[in-house]
C-alpha cells in the first residue's frame, strides 16, 4: 500500500504497481488517484499535488482468486510526503516535461 503522510492526501492510502521517487496524485473532489505508471496522464478535472516518497519502497505480491483475478499482481509499498517544491500545472500535466522536471529535483539521499 501507498500511503501519504500530509498534505490533501494525508490518511489515503492507494495500491499502485509502483512507487517512483517523485508521485503526481490527482485529486477531483472526494476521489485520489496517482500517475504511478510512465503513460498515466491526468484528466482535465483533476487536481495535481506532488508527493516525495519516504525511504525504500518494497514490494508484495496480491494473489485474488475468481472474480477479483485481475487484481492479482505485484504491488508497491511506501510512504509519501508533500513535496516542498511544486511544478507549474502546464509542467505537471505535460507527460515529457513532468519526467524532465523529475529528474531534474534533486531529492535528499535515501537512508
Amino acid at each position: 500500500m501507498i500511503s501519504f503522510l500530509d498534505g490533501p492526501a494525508a490518511g489515503i492510502t492507494l495500491q499502485l504497481r509502483s512507487a517512483p521517487d517523485l508521485l503526481r496524485v490527482v485529486i477531483h473532489g472526494v476521489e485520489f488517484d496517482a500517475l504511478d505508471q510512465p503513460k498515466d496522464v491526468p484528466r482535465a478535472e483533476e487536481q495535481i499535488v506532488v508527493y516525495r516518497r519516504l525511504g525504500l519502497a518494497t514490494t508484495y505480491h496480491l494473489c485474488a482468486r475468481g472474480k477479483e483475478r485481475h487484481r492479482s499482481g505485484w504491488y508497491s509499498q511506501a510512504e509519501y510526503v508533500l513535496h516542498d517544491r511544486q511544478p507549474d500545472d502546464a509542467i505537471a500535466r505535460d507527460t515529457e516535461a513532468w519526467q524532465a522536471w523529475a529528474l531534474s529535483e534533486q531529492l535528499p539521499p535515501q537512508p
